[in-house]
């Protein structure tokens, strides 16, 4: 996947609260979450398990990324 495609997947992913917000109703269904990657999946004409892989990659690289700016300002005003 290049960058383009990861951004088509993010936004796809952005427009299906069930995949990414646990304050939905719909967040611990088995069958919306199945049923919201089966239609990316289709959108995408790419395999639901790659692109699951995808998502949870690039969500956990972006948890990862964030976590160094966060701490990072955080320690500076520890040490000020």
């Amino acid at each position: 996947m290049d960058v383009e495609n990861n951004e088509v997947l993010i936004a796809m992913v952005f427009d299906r609260p069930a995949l990414w917000d646990k304050k939905s109703k719909f967040y611990s269904s088995r069958k919306v979450v199945d049923r919201c990657w089966k239609e990316i999946s289709l959108e995408m004409k790419q395999d639901e398990y790659t692109l699951r892989k995808k998502w949870r990659y690039l969500r956990d690289q972006f948890a990862v990324e964030f976590g160094k700016i966060t701490n990072r300002r955080r320690w500076d005003f520890i040490c000020a």
